[in-house]
């Protein structure tokens, strides 16, 4: 077949899936996952707490910026270092 022909056809290239994410069936589904991990939890004894997992991370001090007017004079609402 040439290009030409390809081009000419109307495919449908959604999935079979798609019909499935409907709104009202996802919601259905979140609802449903959303018990089952309630009762999870209630059963297992832990806290929510205790199912996130961690990571390390923090927070760095660079620098404080101070404002200034247009005459470059610090802005007096600011707190100086």
């Amino acid at each position: 077949m040439s290009c030409s022909t390809y081009l000419d056809r109307d495919v449908d290239l959604s999935g079979e899936w798609e019909r499935a994410c409907a709104p009202e069936l996802v919601m259905q589904a979140y609802e449903d996952l959303d018990t089952v991990w309630k009762e999870m939890l209630t059963k297992s004894g832990l806290q929510l707490w205790d199912t996130m997992t961690t990571g390390a991370g923090g927070i760095s001090f660079i620098e404080k910026v101070i404002e200034a007017d247009e005459t470059g004079t610090p802005s007096p609402s600011i707190e100086r270092i």
